[in-house]
C-alpha cells in the first residue's frame, strides 16, 4: 500500500510564518490582520529582513529568527526573492508553504 503524506500540518498547522509582512498597504500589510481576526493572531509569525514591529506583533528579520514551532508558511515576496525563501523554510523546517507572489509567467 502506498503511504500518503501527512497534510495536517498543512490544514492544521501549529504555527504559520508569514514571509513579506510590510508597513506599506497591500497583501503584506492586510493578510497579518485577517489572520489575527480569524484566530491565528497566537500562532502567526511575520517576517521581513527590515524586522521592527508590526500591528502590534513582531517582525523577524529571517525565518531561522522565528522561535516557535511552525508547518506552513505563507510567501508574499516578489517572485526573483521565492527561491531563497523557500531555501530559508526548508533549513527551519517548514515543509508547507503558499506562495502568493507577482514576476512570473503572468507578469512577461
Amino acid at each position: 500500500m502506498e503511504e500518503r503524506p501527512d497534510l495536517r500540518p498543512f490544514f492544521e498547522p501549529r504555527g504559520i510564518v508569514l514571509v513579506g509582512a510590510t508597513r506599506t498597504p497591500g497583501f503584506g500589510y492586510g493578510i497579518p490582520l485577517s489572520m489575527r481576526r480569524h484566530g491565528w493572531g497566537d500562532r502567526l509569525f511575520l517576517v521581513n529582513p527590515r524586522g521592527g514591529e508590526l500591528h502590534g506583533m513582531r517582525v523577524y528579520r529571517k525565518v531561522a529568527e522565528v522561535p516557535g514551532p511552525a508547518d506552513l508558511a505563507v510567501v508574499i515576496v516578489p517572485a526573483k526573492q521565492v527561491p531563497a525563501v523557500m531555501e530559508e523554510l526548508g533549513q527551519r523546517g517548514i515543509r508547507h508553504a503558499i506562495v502568493e507572489s507577482a514576476g512570473f509567467a503572468e507578469a512577461g
